[in-house]
């Protein structure tokens, strides 16, 4: 996992806290929240997942070091843990008095994963005195997240003397391979730009499959099964903020380069694109 950094933050005795940093996406992680002060605040403020196994004081007592450097960044900040989980952070937040922030400056997106397997979410907010908001999705602990660069986290609970303790797995995407002997015959050379295509092509894909959406190319191929004559795509997500314009764009060029294929040649594209998706599914 060359993409990974890992750092156990407190030695083989110290109060754990594990900090894995992505390279790929720039997203950081942390499991546990013992003692993280020796983390700068550069490095704590990537961290916007937190996976927690379970609160006793030495691995629940950094979360407070965690929320001081984000207080003035209005970032929503996600953290899992075992249930009662929302009952447990929301009495660390409602500890302290807020008078002084605005509505809305602390958001958490709090994931509460419960004895029959479910994952439960809840928004609590600074608003109105971090009530618990329970979203109506419920996720499952195969998959609890996936992350920008397609890595997917889950879990497992485990017995600690009559309290849930959770162990959790990080999965790095599968590494794509380049043909770079191939491109000459493509009229090709060799640069930076393989690298981003391979990073989008498993960002974009894994995503879709965790999300049950479609990636611009998997719309261009339902278009070219169903013979569409003018294809257009809309409701492009949120994520991509200006880039929608480059979605359709996107879009378009995949369309045009499918309908130019024969008919075997459609086949196989259709078929390649189920059969990898078939593939993320069964791994996810």
């Amino acid at each position: 996992m060359n993409d990974l950094e890992v750092e156990i933050l407190n030695g083989l005795q110290g109060d754990p806290a594990v900090y894995a940093f992505i390279r790929t996406s720039g997203e950081a992680l942390l499991f546990d929240l013992g003692m993280i002060d020796q983390l700068s605040q550069r490095d704590l403020m990537k961290v916007r997942h937190v996976f927690v196994s379970h609160t006793h004081m030495d691995h629940f007592m950094g979360f407070d070091r965690w929320l001081r450097v984000n207080i003035p960044h209005k970032r929503l900040l996600k953290i899992w843990g075992p249930a009662p989980f929302f009952e447990r952070v929301q009495a660390r937040l409602r500890s302290y008095s807020w008078n002084l922030i605005a509505p809305d400056q602390l958001r958490f997106e709090v994931h509460e994963v419960r004895p029959d397997g479910t994952v439960a979410t809840a928004l609590i907010t600074n608003t109105d005195f971090f009530a618990i908001h329970e979203q109506a999705d419920v996720d499952s602990i195969d998959q609890l997240t996936v992350l920008a660069d397609g890595s997917i986290l889950s879990t497992v609970a485990l017995d600690h003397n009559n309290i849930v303790s959770l162990a959790y797995k990080f999965r790095s995407p599968d590494k794509l391979k380049f043909l770079h002997d191939e491109l000459p015959a493509l009229g090709l050379t060799s640069g930076s730009w393989i690298g981003q295509l391979q990073y989008k092509v498993k960002h974009d894909r894994a995503r879709a499959v965790a999300k049950a959406h479609l990636t611009t190319r998997q719309a261009a191929l339902i278009a070219m099964t169903l013979s569409v004559e003018d294809f257009k795509i809309f409701h492009v997500s949120t994520i991509y903020g200006q880039g929608a314009e480059a979605s359709l764009a996107e879009a378009q060029s995949f369309f045009e380069e499918l309908t130019g294929l024969d008919g075997k040649d459609q086949e196989q594209a259709l078929e390649a694109e189920f059969l990898v998706v078939e593939e993320l599914k069964a791994k996810a």
